[in-house]
């Protein structure tokens, strides 16, 4: 009787549990209708998980109708359905705009931030374009891990110091490679762009990232896509103005005043007590604030607008801006005026062309940056309060010349930097175009074939001149010829030819996308340098009123890089991801016998937030292990290095020519060799 009882029992717990384990089935879709493959299907709680099938189907085992079938796929909302009594449970997913829109622009392509498996940061344009700095390459400080950005000298429209991940070369530029929207870019280049015409910066880090541009890639590479416009909606016109001030902080210590440093001559020995005294009552010894007198409230200001929008065949933005900043002392200024035109056109339903164009006109007024009192921030530390600016009278009243103007005074140091500021002037202008055309086609389904022209031109053009009769003219110059000028400019192009071809298909829980392509990259400058003395007043500013020209020279240099790359990346279901690039470089600066080389990457990734064991950890988005290792490279900064070289001159009146470096056929590229591992 026990027995049965017992067998009873035991078959009722089966029945029960065949009741409380069954199965559900159904189908994954997009909106569209398009079955889904790969979509990750969890019963929340447990570690019980499934993925959709090449068709979308799934099957898998729940316990109850308490039951809940959490469905997530990269790209897609994720959804929580409760099972109830149903056996049979079809989901249409939405697409996550918010994910989908996140792509980062990496070498030759993009890609959804959640496919990455190197060291990518990206910036907004919004994130930069409300600082008011003149220069794009300023805009970064403190935007992205690994990467230091500092200021080299405060002036209006100046450069910065920038390290992506320290140090990458030993012997050439420690610069990272910039590119917009496909050209390289100088220094020279960067207070040439207005801010709000970024739409993404993104900064390449690791070698999985910036091996794709070889030999110009070892101190990382940072990318600038401009905007293009919507294709949806009416236009958007946007006009902004920013107004500011800026001032020198606040030094950390006091400066001595007049009586203080009179004190502390005293202390020391330097003079004596009468000597002090004399000083202190004397009505031509004012107490000046040097700091107070050689600065100023810089004004920066700027005025933007632009027009955007489009249709379903066409995009198009363009803006135009002024940029103006006052620097924190006299002679220190910047202004910019720009304006951007940037077109698509889906001129079928395979064809795409357009283009990009950016031109502007940057004008700058710069102090000398030098360790003496010849910088205004020099001496404002080495002038005494007790020297006046100007020269006084012995009522404290300013003296003045036989023209009416206030007589500077030549100060302890011997120099007024008050007056060089004034009749020392140096003037820098930079007229840029930075454009490219392309062209999209899309033969077969996931082929992207596309070429692109692009140029960056520029036209530099400088003046210094020491008017004559100036402090600096009279120590520096000639008594006989006043008046010392030099102009000097360059014309600059580096021209992109850049082709590609890219397919990307996926294969049920497979993706696999694969790039090729080439690229010719041209520079050519071409320079000029004229000096002469002896001006009539500081009037006559053109050398041809000059009555001497003491120097002169014109230079031209060129190079040429030609490239193949290709990159290779597979998914498997968006959780496993692999990438491999390859590039050969070769180079006209580099000699004979090492002309080429070949720099290589590859990196994975795996996004371990897909697993069923993370589902329960609500606060992550995402998470990822990811190893990369690779190659990249840097060029000389001599553009002839390799090159033996002649210089010519003149000997016994006859004109003659003499070595002046020897050749070196071996030289080739510099190369780093990196690895990165990082969560």
């Amino acid at each position: 009787m026990k027995r049965i009882f017992l067998l009873s029992f035991l078959a009722s717990v089966l029945a029960f549990q065949a009741w409380a384990q069954r199965t559900v089935s159904g189908t994954v879709a997009d909106e569209s209708g398009e079955p889904l493959p790969g979509v990750n299907v969890l019963v929340v709680g447990t570690s019980s998980g499934v993925t959709t099938d090449l068709d979308g189907n799934y099957r898998i085992q729940v316990s109850g109708d308490d039951a809940v079938l959490r469905f997530s796929y990269i790209g897609y909302i994720a959804q929580e359905i409760t099972v109830g009594s149903r056996s049979v449970i079809d989901v249409t997913m939405a697409e996550d705009v918010e994910t989908l829109t996140e792509v980062v622009v990496l070498g030759y392509s993009t890609v959804k931030r959640g496919d990455l498996t190197s060291s990518v940061s990206t910036v907004s344009g919004d994130d930069i374009r409300s600082q008011p700095i003149g220069s794009v390459d300023n805009l970064l400080q403190g935007k992205s891990t690994g990467m230091l950005v500092t200021n080299q000298n405060g002036r209006p429209g100046g450069n910065a110091y920038i390290r992506i991940r320290g140090v990458g070369s030993y012997n050439a530029s420690n610069e990272p490679l910039f590119i917009i929207d496909g050209v390289q870019m100088t220094q020279s280049d960067y207070n040439a762009l207005d801010p709000n015409d970024i739409e993404t910066i993104s900064i390449l880090k690791d070698a999985a990232s910036t091996s794709i541009y070889g030999a110009r890639a070892s101190n990382g590479v940072i990318l600038i896509s401009t905007k293009r416009g919507s294709s949806k909606g009416k236009p958007r016109i946007s006009y902004s103005y920013m107004y500011g001030q800026k001032s020198m902080i606040a030094m950390p210590f006091d400066i001595m005043n007049k009586e203080q440093k009179l004190d502390y001559e005293v202390a020391v020995g330097l003079i004596t007590q009468a000597t002090a005294d004399a000083i202190m009552n004397d009505p031509a010894s004012p107490d000046t604030d040097w700091i107070n007198t050689l600065t100023r409230n810089g004004i920066v200001q700027s005025h933007d607008a632009s027009i955007s929008g489009g249709s379903e065949k066409a995009r198009y933005y363009i803006s135009m801006g002024n940029y103006t900043e006052q620097g924190i002392s006299e002679g220190s200024n910047f202004e910019r005026i720009n304006g951007r035109a940037n077109f698509e056109f889906q001129s079928t339903d395979w064809l795409k062309f357009g283009n990009t164009l950016n031109v502007s006109r940057v004008n700058e007024q710069e102090l000398r940056d030098r360790n003496n009192v010849q910088n205004p921030f020099r001496a404002m530390y080495s002038y005494n309060p007790y020297e006046p600016e100007f020269e006084l009278d012995d009522n404290g009243n300013i003296r003045y010349d036989e023209n009416g103007d206030p007589i500077y005074n030549l100060t302890s140091q011997g120099f007024s930097i008050s007056e060089a500021i004034v009749n020392n002037p140096e003037t820098l202008q930079r007229t840029s175009l930075i454009g490219t055309v392309f062209a999209e086609a899309n033969p077969i389904e996931g082929l992207t074939l596309k070429t692109t022209l692009g140029t960056n031109y520029q036209i530099y053009r400088r003046q210094y001149y020491i008017y004559p009769g100036s402090i600096l003219d009279i120590y520096v110059g000639n008594p006989d010829a006043p008046g010392i000028k030099t102009d000097n400019g360059s014309d600059r192009f580096i021209n992109t030819w850049t082709n590609t071809a890219n397919y990307s298909r996926s294969f049920g829980i497979h993706g696999i996308n694969v790039l090729a392509g080439t690229e010719f990259l041209g520079y050519d400058l071409s320079s000029y340098s004229i000096s002469a003395q002896g001006f009539p007043s500081s009037d006559f500013s053109t050398l041809d009123n000059a009555s001497e020209i003491t120097g002169g020279n014109t230079g031209r240099s060129q190079y040429t890089i030609w490239s193949q790359f290709g990159k290779v990346s597979y998914n498997y279901g968006e959780k496993y991801f692999a990438d491999l690039s390859l590039r050969r470089d070769g180079s006209s600066r580099f000699g004979d016998a090492a002309k080429y080389g070949l720099f290589w990457a590859t990196s994975v990734g795996y996004n371990m937030h897909e697993e069923a064991f993370m589902s329960g950890i609500s606060f992550l988005d995402q998470f990822k292990p990811r190893v990369s290792v690779g190659t990249s490279g840097n060029v000389p900064g001599a553009f002839y290095a390799a090159r033996g070289l002649y210089g010519f001159g003149s000997y016994n009146n006859q004109s003659a020519s003499l070595p002046t470096q020897l050749a070196n056929p071996d030289l080739q590229w510099e190369e780093n060799f990196n690895y990165s591992v990082g969560v």
